[in-house]
């Protein structure tokens, strides 16, 4: 569709009251908007109590964990294909019904289960033998990963399938739209985690009580505000059948198990063969690469920063800053779009993030960085965890003369850090510069991953929309593990700045790929500006020379000709 194509918004009726403040209200757009909300408001609580009820309930061991986040990534990762197919084969409302029944449903029955486990915790611990909490284990990692699974399913359905038929092809509104819809994800995941937070801190069991009962009443609020965006947008009824991968009927009567798994493997590749056989293609693999990375504010770069001596109040600080420069994002990205266009938009959003992300890489060299490329766990001692923690200096003969010894323990190095007269200047200047950029690089990932959403949403046939868009999940979730797995293979301090530099790396991999996608778009990369001043440039030089050849050859022709020289 060309970029300057608009047309009008598919609605059932165009009341010229919609243009005051209460007709707005009345408006599918402000309906899907509080759906939303509710949606992102639900999952940001859910994401972010889940970890730590895990944490609470088993606090010597990180294991159940990490079983969870592995099992998430996992059935994302393998069921991407399959629930993009599911969200194309079925209509629209019915889909998002469904998904996000089941989703409320996942994680009403998990948080009753942590309250009955917080409610009788000797109870599970002793009854089997022990068995009962493994069970219990199971039963709230698996309630949990379903509810993820039946959230990436709702969010097909409805950010990349819904929003472009309200929209109707006007590409402007398309675009207010995304970033409306980032900008409300962006502000539920800055303070949904304060408040369910408050409520952990006076009591876990009424957390627990707290979200179960506001998945329970929310699921019918968002339902209705998505049946009357449904019946305003009569678009939305109309679906084109997704492609089914034939089956012989008499095969499928004689072994329906053997011809049921046989489909869902075909679905599964078949999924992956379009995804990457679409011109969109290299736009979504330059956003799976950005996924690779430990510059985002998750657990581990979190735990990084605690290392160097950042306090949890200034963490917390630093990830509200974030948070703010990715709704600055929000804000620019329809501005920038209709300016310079939505591959340019992608461009510049990517260019950004190079350039912030560039400072990460910097910090890992300046005074306070514990970077050791050479660092192995069985060569260190308390006097280089010291330096190499701290930025400082310290000799051998104040160590000795302090008694400090390779056998002392954790309140022996603390106490030994706290008699250390370290400046502060000294030992942050590494943090900062790494907090810092990481920061600026927000608004850039948020331009980037708005830009390419959209190329999903415009560029993808209807009835390919939910399985491209499945496919994307996957490879972004694939992305992501690959970082838990190097962190894992070098989980220590003194290498984080090889993760750092390998995420700077993955990042400039997106904008090699992106550039491959705007290229075959555009024609080009450099603005048409700028190719004009360079083609002006080469005819001119061209010119010069033809006259320059022309003016010698005139002059030589003259030399053997001219008369006086003959004589």
């Amino acid at each position: 569709m060309a970029e300057n194509e608009e047309t009008t918004p598919l609605l059932e009726t165009e009341n010229p009251a919609d243009s005051t403040f209460w007709g707005k209200l009345k408006t599918p757009y402000f309906k899907m908007y509080c759906s939303h909300a509710l949606s992102a408001w639900g999952d940001r609580m859910w994401t972010f109590a889940v970890g730590l009820y895990l944490v609470q309930l088993y606090p010597s061991s990180l294991r159940v964990t990490a079983i969870f986040g592995l099992a998430a990534s996992l059935s994302v990762i393998i069921l991407g294909s399959s629930i993009g197919n599911w969200v194309d084969r079925n209509p629209r409302l019915k889909a998002a019904r469904n998904s996000l029944i089941v989703q409320n449903s996942m994680i009403v029955l998990c948080a009753v289960g942590l309250c009955l486990i917080l409610l009788f915790p000797d109870f599970v611990k002793s009854t089997w033998q022990g068995w009962l909490d493994v069970v219990a284990q199971i039963y709230v990692i698996l309630t949990a990963v379903l509810a993820q699974v039946a959230s990436v399913a709702n969010t097909i359905c409805v950010e990349k399938d819904w929003v472009p038929v309200i929209a109707g092809g006007n590409n402007q509104l398309l675009t207010e739209m995304n970033a409306m819809m980032r900008r409300i994800d962006l502000i539920a995941k800055l303070l949904a985690p304060l408040l369910v937070g408050q409520i952990m801190t006076l009591s876990s069991i009424i957390a627990a009580i707290f979200l179960a009962g506001w998945n329970f009443i929310g699921v019918f609020f968002e339902y209705w505000l998505l049946w009357r965006v449904y019946k305003s947008v009569p678009q939305l009824a109309v679906k084109a059948p997704a492609e089914v991968p034939a089956t012989n009927s008499v095969e499928h009567q004689r072994s329906g198990c053997c011809s049921s798994v046989k489909r869902h493997f075909l679905e599964f590749f078949g999924g992956w063969k379009i995804y990457f056989s679409h011109e969109v293609c290299p736009a979504g693999l330059g956003l799976a690469f950005l996924f690779m990375t430990v510059l985002g504010f998750d657990s581990i770069t979190i735990g990084y920063c605690y290392t160097q001596g950042v306090s949890e109040a200034v963490m917390g600080g630093m990830t509200g800053l974030a948070g703010f420069t990715g709704v600055i994002g929000t804000i620019a990205y329809p501005a920038m779009r209709k300016r310079v266009g939505l591959e340019r938009t992608g461009l510049f959003g990517l260019f950004s993030q190079i350039c912030c992300a560039s400072l990460c890489v910097i910090s890992i060299w300046l005074p306070g960085s514990p970077f050791d490329p050479f660092f192995t766990k069985n060569s260190t001692t308390i006097s280089d965890n010291v330096t190499e923690f701290y930025g400082i200096e310290t000799s051998t003969s104040y160590l000795n003369s302090n008694s400090v010894d390779e056998s002392a323990t954790q309140d022996d190095f603390t106490t030994l850090v706290e008699t250390l007269d370290i400046s502060t200047g000294y030992m942050y200047t590494s943090v900062i510069v790494f907090l810092a950029g990481m920061i600026a690089a927000r608004t850039g990932l948020w331009l980037l991953d708005m830009t390419v959403n959209q190329f999903l949403q415009e560029l993808v046939e209807e009835k390919e929309r939910g399985v491209v868009s499945g496919v994307q999940y996957s490879l972004n979730m694939t992305m992501d593990l690959v970082k838990f797995v190097l962190v894992i293979a070098i989980p220590w301090t003194e290498t984080f700045g090889i993760l750092i530099i390998l995420s700077f790396a993955f990042t400039c991999g997106a904008w090699i790929s992106y550039a491959v996608f705007s290229n075959r778009r555009r024609g080009h990369l450099l603005p048409y500006g700028v190719l004009k001043v360079c083609n002006l440039q080469t005819l001119d030089s061209s010119l010069d020379g033809q006259k320059r050849k022309a003016h010698e050859e005139k002059q030589e022709f003259s030399y053997h000709f001219n008369p006086l020289h003959n004589a």
